[in-house]
């Protein structure tokens, strides 16, 4: 919330998505948790990420600049997600 109000995102809707897409992400890690459910999970968390990514972009593109800020880690975050998706099978 800190982040999109200090960018000048309107007001009124730094609450509504800081929440919605705070419980995005804990629905998303559920989802990943259940065996069942794995393979839907890893698949929403890379679009996610990949969302995450390109919305930073266009509205705070100086967090890129971050050495160990969120942003950075992002990437790898994809990958490990697409090398347990691929693995996903095999255990």
């Amino acid at each position: 919330a800190g982040i999109l109000s200090a960018h000048h995102f309107p007001p009124a809707l730094v609450g509504p998505v800081t929440v919605v897409t705070s419980l995005m992400d804990m629905s998303i890690g559920v989802l990943i948790a259940i065996r069942r459910t794995a393979a839907f999970g890893l698949f929403a968390g890379i679009v996610a990420s990949l969302g995450y990514m390109a919305g930073s972009a266009i509205l705070t593109p100086d967090l890129w600049i971050e050495p160990l800020g969120a942003l950075v880690k992002t990437g790898p975050a994809i990958v490990l997600m697409l090398v347990a998706l691929l693995m996903l099978d095999n255990r």
